[in-house]
């Protein structure tokens, strides 16, 4: 049996896929880290590549005209991006931006190689879309809450789930009302 390179580990999925192609592309995939603050990608930038997030928090936001933000996910550990998905699916720029939350360790995969594994490797397909699956569900809530939903109810929800061991909430006033805040508003 090969060694797979080690960054696998954080994705099971993909540690078990055993054929040529995904094996080429695992070795050539590049580590990299990102410190907190960082731009990933901004508002009509073109997609060079695909990261698949070994540790820490990229929050990927819209901006509206006026300048205000609503965060519409985050990429945490195990996970990739979905917008980067569809970018490099449609061949299209992003229409968001992403923003590293703390340091991230992460994984790119250039265009190209991101190309090669899609189409040569059935895991790695089913592991891209799978995960497009999940977000893109997460997102159609996301506007379900935002657009029905109390806001009394989501500020709770939010509170709830922002805050530590000891009760102590980890988010900034400005942070809350990004997080909750309707689009163009």
């Amino acid at each position: 049996m090969r060694k797979h390179p080690e960054w696998l580990s954080h994705f099971s999925q993909l540690a078990s896929l055993d054929n040529d192609v995904w094996r080429q592309v695992a070795r050539e995939a590049l580590c990299i880290t990102l410190p907190a603050g960082e731009m990933v990608f901004r508002e009509g930038e073109n997609c060079s590549k695909f990261l698949l997030v070994i540790e820490g928090s990229v929050r990927v936001q819209k901006l509206s005209e006026g300048g205000r933000e609503i965060v519409l996910y985050r990429v945490e550990e195990g996970q990739s991006c979905v917008l980067t998905t569809a970018c490099m699916l449609g061949g299209q720029p992003y229409n968001a931006e992403a923003i590293t939350e703390t340091q991230v360790k992460a994984v790119a995969l250039p265009n190209l190689t991101f190309q090669r594994a899609l189409h040569g490797s059935q895991g790695f397909r089913e592991f891209v879309f799978g995960a497009y699956a999940e977000r893109v569900t997460s997102l159609l809530m996301l506007i379900d809450a935002i657009a029905f939903g109390r806001i009394e109810q989501r500020l709770a929800t939010h509170l709830l789930s922002n805050i530590d061991l000891h009760g102590e909430l980890l988010l900034t006033h400005q942070e809350l009302a990004r997080d909750l805040a309707p689009p163009g508003r």
